[in-house]
């Protein structure tokens, strides 16, 4: 799914992926300090394959794959992702932040928030769900400041290392939405 328009806040302004700009981005995906937390970890990301699968998103009707990039310079920093269920009027929201000097000063709760706030008065859609590894402290505790419940838990559902950990649940439906939200 292509966007329309960029979505732009204080700091960011996100914008749909473009295949032959991928910068810093299949680099991110091979770096165990960024991708801990991401299924992608257990096989070699090549520039070629993440080129693919931009194009695969870019062209179907269920995801929304943006880059969010710094306004003052428009630095790539990350990627967020809704991938939407048409029959449930849903929508599934991922992030990567690659650059980790920028971890920690708010960026993915403010993409988040701008996604869901795009998703609920664009995309019409009735809830917004996330999940994350509940040893990822970082990003359950950024879903839950831009505005998210945690809705449950699958116990010892994924492997953290040697470690079993719960996938947390998370949501947020239109009501609940900040005023401050884009």
């Amino acid at each position: 799914m292509i966007l329309d328009k960029p979505i732009i806040t204080d700091r960011i302004l996100m914008r749909t992926l473009d295949p032959g700009c991928l910068g810093s981005y299949w680099r991110w995906l091979n770096d165990p300090s960024i991708n801990r937390y991401l299924e992608i970890r257990y096989a070699m990301q090549t520039e070629e394959g993440v080129k693919r699968y931009v194009e695969e998103r870019n062209a179907n009707n269920v995801d929304l794959l943006l880059g969010m990039y710094l306004r003052d310079g428009e630095r790539h920093f990350g990627n967020i992702k809704i991938t939407l269920s048409l029959v449930n009027n849903r929508g599934d929201v991922g992030i990567v932040l690659g650059e980790s000097d920028l971890w920690g000063h708010g960026l993915a709760a403010e993409a988040i928030e701008a996604l869901v706030s795009y998703a609920f008065k664009s995309l019409k859609l009735r809830k917004v769900c996330a999940s994350a590894y509940s040893s990822n402290k970082a990003s359950i505790s950024t879903f839950l400041k831009a505005g998210f419940s945690i809705e449950g838990a699958l116990k010892e559902h994924l492997r953290d290392g040697d470690d079993w950990v719960d996938q947390v649940y998370m949501a947020i439906f239109p009501e609940e939405q900040s005023d401050s939200s884009i």
